[in-house]
């Protein structure tokens, strides 16, 4: 059973460390197209309180690249594992879940 519990915690570890840049980049890029989406809808609306029209293509998204730059040079490396600290304390629940589901797999399969 300390094998199953310490193979998950193990294996959760090292795909959160993995992954978390990832997460970071993909978390960046939505949140941006959140506000872009804002500050549009918010231009559009001012402009049309003036009885002007509001030209679209002032702004566009960033890419990958750029995303992942624009994180590199706020933070450097340790900026792409913000909240890693968070993910791993959620690894308790692996510690539980796995051993629960090979304790139901025996019982199940005798």
């Amino acid at each position: 059973m300390a094998n199953h519990v310490s193979s998950a915690v193990i294996a959760g570890g090292i795909a959160d460390v993995v992954t978390n840049p990832l997460w970071i980049v993909r978390t960046r890029m939505q949140t941006e197209a959140i506000h872009l989406d804002y500050e549009v809808g918010r231009l559009r609306g001012e402009a049309e309180a003036r009885g002007a029209v509001y030209k679209e293509g002032s702004r566009k998204l960033s890419s990958i690249k750029q995303t992942v730059g624009s994180i590199y040079k706020e933070g450097g490396v340790v900026a792409f594992y913000r909240g890693l600290s968070a993910s791993m304390l959620g690894l308790s629940h692996v510690a539980i879940q796995f051993p629960v589901y090979e304790g139901m797999k025996k019982e199940v399969s005798m």
